[in-house]
């Protein structure tokens, strides 16, 4: 049965498994990314997707996110004094080769990160250290920022205004320590410095990467099982990988074989935090109903059973306990064609954009020609669809913001404030030039230390203002569907998109 399925793919494919097959034990934790890392330095890359399965487990600093709570790593404790927050190191916290990690080693990291010249994002993570903005655009030195060495196992970070929830940054492997702002090449790899679970015994360009335990690790626990880490940026050729047994951790299932292996020993469904969203232009939204008569039109139970969907396409995206109450948008087609019908003749005969990256998997094609293929026959609207190259959907997006288009904001703490401030008026998804006293008046409050009860009002408050008005589409809570071994144990992949390996054991069959 793999066989034939394999004639789908050709012989390459072929070869890959029966090699792979052939020379890779069982014992080793499979896995694979849809594309290989351009870098070991973190800060050259984007962290988004599963690539950042690969860093998360080499590099670690001063927290660990495990378990849905944080987990002090390299830091025994640290202190907020106004808007001092000062560390004290943890001296059983050591680089791979036995070193003890210095708080010097974490001010050369931060500066780095923020250099100008990072290609990371990275001013989302560290905008509110002190002289971090002047920092990032090039006006002061590296050496001005907001973090110090107060001696070697004491560090200083200086805020220019509260950071409530700066130790869940602390989790990025962009925030672990490093000796130099020089890495080693990848056919080098193994002589790189890590602090993590894992450190790197080999890269193979274009094939693979071997990672083998850091016997310095904090939290060392012998015999964990190697992990091999191969480059497949094909789904589908991914899954016959997994049956062949090459690999036995799958990270995406496509939605339309949910039915078929669900129920068995392998099969999860993993609840992300997340928000994903149909977003629509400025022009679009000025236009007295024309994103109303959209939102309504979309058969939202038709769209939760063609995915298997947990959750409910048409609500926010985010999970329940970030907010007091759900959000959503309710179907309801005979509005949405009155209102419709209201709209001026050009409008409701134009041709309309509905772009989305191919970055993302089939799943998100399917999910896009249903919505097309729904306004067509609901609203009788034409809607074309683009799907462009990752980087030009980017550009596309701050340049000429296409009509309606399908996004993901990645939350990176377990915080409702990690997904809102991104549609503040400097946030990444500043391009839909939302421009609300409200969300900027949520953003502030959440900034500051609240409540958790009053931070979950705030966050339905901003949920309310970006779905009530149609200025966005939630598409419903999302999870991962994988397949993993049942032989491998205490791995951990939370609603961050985190794996954590630092405690991953192999049973043995009963058998051997």
């Amino acid at each position: 049965m793999l066989f034939k399925k394999l004639e789908v793919l050709g012989p390459i494919a072929v070869l890959l498994i029966v090699s792979c097959s052939q020379a890779v034990g069982m014992e080793n934790f499979k896995f694979h990314l849809g594309s290989e890392p351009k870098s070991l330095d973190p800060a050259q890359v984007s962290l988004s997707d599963s690539v950042g399965y690969f860093y998360q487990n080499i590099y670690q600093g001063l927290y660990l996110y495990q378990q849905k709570k944080l987990v002090p790593l390299g830091s025994k404790t640290c202190q907020l004094h106004k808007l001092t927050l000062t560390c004290e190191l943890n001296p059983l916290f050591k680089w791979s080769d036995g070193k003890v990690v210095q708080a010097s080693e974490y001010v050369t990291a931060f500066r780095h990160l923020i250099s100008y010249k990072s290609k990371n994002p990275i001013i989302r993570i560290l905008k509110n250290l002190k002289n971090a903005s002047r920092v990032f655009a090039g006006e002061l030195t590296e050496a001005n920022l907001g973090v110090k060495a107060l001696g070697p196992l004491r560090l200083q970070f200086e805020f220019d205004k509260a950071d409530p929830e700066f130790l869940y940054k602390l989790t990025s492997p962009l925030t672990a320590p490093i000796r130099s702002d020089q890495f080693p090449k990848e056919e080098d790899a193994s002589k790189l410095l890590v602090t993590g679970p894992y450190q790197i015994e080999t890269w193979t360009k274009r094939k693979r990467i071997l990672l083998t335990e850091n016997p310095n690790y904090i939290f060392f626990k012998k015999n964990k099982p190697k992990v091999e880490i191969f480059f497949v940026d094909d789904d589908q050729t991914a899954l016959l990988l997994y049956e062949s047994h090459t690999l036995n951790f799958l990270k995406t299932l496509p939605t339309a074989l949910i039915s078929e292996y669900k129920g068995h020993s392998d099969f999860m469904q993993i609840p992300m935090a997340r928000f994903d969203y149909i977003g629509f232009s400025e022009d679009m939204r000025s236009q007295p109903g024309l994103t109303e008569a959209l939102a309504l039109s979309l058969d939202y139970e038709e769209l939760r059973k063609m995915f298997f969907a947990l959750g409910v396409p048409g609500c926010s995206s985010l999970p329940d306990n970030y907010m007091s109450e759900s959000v959503c948008i309710k179907y309801d087609l005979e509005k949405a064609k009155k209102i419709f019908a209201g709209l001026p003749k050009n409008v409701r005969e134009k041709r309309y954009h509905l772009a989305f990256s191919n970055y993302d998997r089939d799943d998100v094609s399917r999910g896009m020609q249903w919505m097309a293929e729904q306004w067509k026959t609901h609203l009788g609207l034409q809607v074309e669809l683009d799907k462009l190259e990752s980087g030009v959907f980017t550009a596309k997006l701050k340049d000429s913001t296409p009509d309606i288009f399908r996004k993901s904001v990645i939350v990176d703490r377990p915080t409702c404030l990690s997904a809102i401030e991104n549609f503040s008026d400097h946030g990444s998804e500043a391009f839909l030039k939302i421009k609300s006293e409200k969300i900027e008046h949520v953003i502030s409050q959440m900034s500051s230390p609240q409540t958790k009860k009053k931070q979950q009002k705030l966050c339905s408050e901003a949920l309310h203002e970006l779905i009530d008005n149609f200025l966005l589409i939630g598409l419903g809570k999302i999870h991962f569907t994988i397949l993993i071994s049942p032989q491998f144990k205490n791995w951990e992949l939370n609603e961050l998109n985190g794996l954590d390996l630092s405690r991953l054991e192999f049973d043995k069959p009963k058998s051997q």
